[in-house]
């Protein structure tokens, strides 16, 4: 449950950093 919670707030931030610089 906690591992997931991680990866979903991760992968979250990753896409959003991604979204700013393109």
């Amino acid at each position: 449950m906690k591992t997931g919670f991680v990866v979903c707030r991760v992968f979250t931030l990753a896409v959003a950093l991604i979204a700013m610089l393109s």
